[in-house]
């Protein structure tokens, strides 16, 4: 504890500073200073005179020169600012009232709680100007949040005394350089080596040249299975004696840093990838299974900053439409799409849109799909708790919210409709198209009047394989597919065709992802039609009325112009 001097207006370190008994308070730290005593009037002029020749803060030149304790000058801050200052101990804060706040919170603003009575939290800050800190910490605790001063150096100790941050090795990282040999190792060679390394270096090599987003090692009684999963389809890639899994699953398990020693049922972990030159994440799940060990990997691109909309994929008039989106200043902006179907990458690329230094950006995730620092980005687990998150976050009313999960009856019944008219909502939703989505919506209680006078737009997507123009090969449709083609796109049984081509292993060669979507934007007759509650077959009318390209029609139309297989069109 730092020695008090006898010109400190306060003695006990657990106690608050009172403020002085004056009928006006002095609004400059010098005058509040002299005014208590803690400086001279000289002191003050010389320390003056050396703020203007350095233009550094005029109580760091007092504590420097030892004329004002570090104590006596954070005092003189609480008080200029109308709020009380305490000394800070670890030994005044109950750990238990810590733990209750979420400790990379609390570091992130440097707050830490000192006491709650009721629905009231008092921290102590080394800014408690930070209202964004007083706002955020509110919503997650869903207490009315007071204030007290402490300095900074104090706040840092209490916090790594009580909230430390787990220590963190340095990153893992395994770097996969592309394989000098033209032909894929034989099985033979792959399981000569008794590490494990081989075998799962190879796989993940593979995996990533077909596109994969996961790899499978799945055992049986005799054997066990390599599948990836491209676009969501998995395929077998390689079958092997399940008494070599154990080398992989413990390769698998260095690589990520798991635990290696024990029977444990499942373990996770991740590793930054350099995987011939790009940078992806590897996710690693181990488990126990009835025949041995299991494991799971997902490989994805390493979070970045959001991609802009014209780099998504999207032809210029559906860019307008998101852009028209973004800039509302509220409403519902529903993203929708199966799994892995990109649709976080379309609400990151509108978040970067609507974000602006005036406007309040959140998101809210289960897990943070790419990192934005104009926004503040909060991660907390699905269920009640991400529900009871989301109502608190809704009822400040910021500017922009990203959140997931909106075909949830749950979201809504914790954000209430009611939100719309202030924020702007850009949602992720798992419905089949816009209609499918519109109609959950309707379903989960948003009334008619405020859907109809909210809503901005829908978007439905997925991904599809992209054909590489190097290695395809004509594709002739039969009579009957031809038929199913022209009875959506009446030109369709004009086009050329094209399918992949397979390399030496029988795998299908692509280039990418291919993005193929809908929009469904509300014209006057459409949202009239959501007014009165019409049906969904009515919706489509109007849908195709205004002009409205569907998913089938554009997985035809991108078909035709040999970007990808007409089977994904089908």
């Amino acid at each position: 504890m730092l020695e008090a001097r006898k010109r400190i207006p306060h003695r006990k370190s657990v106690e608050m500073a009172k403020r002085p008994k004056r009928k006006t308070r002095p609004s400059r730290l010098g005058d509040l200073l002299v005014s208590h005593g803690l400086i001279t009037r000289d002191q003050r002029r010389e320390a003056l005179q050396r703020q203007k020749q350095t233009e550094r803060r005029l109580g760091e030149i007092l504590v420097e020169q030892g004329t004002l304790t570090r104590d006596e000058l954070n005092w003189a801050l609480g008080n200029l600012l109308g709020v009380p200052y305490v000394e800070l101990e670890a030994s005044m804060v109950d750990p238990e009232l810590t733990r209750s706040v979420p400790a990379d919170l609390l570091r992130r603003y440097q707050a830490v709680p000192m006491i709650q009575v009721g629905n009231e939290l008092t921290l102590a800050m080394a800014d408690p100007t930070d209202s964004q800190a007083i706002a955020d910490i509110g919503a997650v605790t869903g207490t009315d949040v007071k204030v007290a001063m402490a300095d900074p150096e104090a706040v840092a100790d209490t916090l790594a005394e009580l909230a430390p941050e787990k220590p963190q090795a340095a990153e893992p990282r395994i770097e996969i350089r592309r394989s000098a040999k033209k032909r894929s190792p034989t099985p033979e060679q792959l399981l000569a080596d008794p590490s494990g390394a081989l075998l799962l270096q190879h796989h993940l090599r593979q995996a990533h040249k077909q596109g994969a987003d996961e790899i499978l090692f799945q055992p049986s009684a005799d054997a066990f299975r390599v599948r990836y999963r491209v676009h969501g389809s998995l395929a077998d890639c390689g079958t092997y004696p399940t008494s070599f899994l154990p080398n992989v699953v413990t390769r698998l398990k260095l690589t990520a840093g798991l635990d290696l020693e024990g029977d444990i049922l499942f373990q996770e972990g991740q590793v930054a990838l350099d995987l011939e030159g790009r940078a992806l994440e590897l996710f690693a799940s181990v488990y126990a299974t009835v025949h041995g060990p299991g494991a799971r990997i997902q490989l994805r691109a390493k979070r970045a900053e959001p991609w802009p909309l014209s780099k998504l994929g999207y032809e210029k008039s559906a860019q307008a439409s998101l852009r028209r989106a973004a800039a509302a200043p509220a409403g519902l902006v529903a993203v929708c799409g199966p799994r892995r179907s990109g649709c976080s990458t379309t609400l990151y690329a509108l978040l970067r849109q609507a974000a602006s230094e005036s406007r309040r950006t959140v998101t809210i995730e289960s897990a943070t799909s790419y990192r934005y620092a104009d926004a503040t980005q909060i991660e907390v687990g699905p269920g009640p708790d991400y529900h009871a998150v989301v109502g608190r976050i809704a009822e400040q009313a910021p500017d922009v919210v990203l959140a997931e999960g909106l075909h949830d009856r749950e979201f809504w019944a914790a954000v209430g409709p009611q939100a719309l008219t202030s924020t702007l909502l850009l949602g992720e939703m798992r419905a089949e198209d816009t209609l499918a989505a519109l109609s959950q919506l309707r379903e989960n209680g948003i009334g008619a009047s405020v859907l109809a006078a909210s809503l901005r737009l829908v978007v439905a997507q997925r991904l599809a394989p992209r054909l590489d123009p190097h290695a395809r090969e004509t594709d002739t449709p039969s009579s009957h597919v031809l038929d199913r083609l022209t009875a959506v796109v009446p030109d369709a049984g004009a086009a050329q065709y094209y399918r992949a081509m397979a390399d030496a292993d029988g795998h299908k060669v692509f280039r990418g992802l291919e993005l193929i979507y809908e929009l469904l934007e509300p014209t006057d007759e459409i949202r009239d039609l959501i007014l009165d509650g019409a049906p969904t077959a009515r919706l489509r009318e109007a849908c195709d009325h205004a002009g409205m390209t569907t998913l089938r029609e554009c997985a035809i139309g991108k078909a035709a112009r040999g970007l990808i297989e007409l089977e994904e069109a089908l």
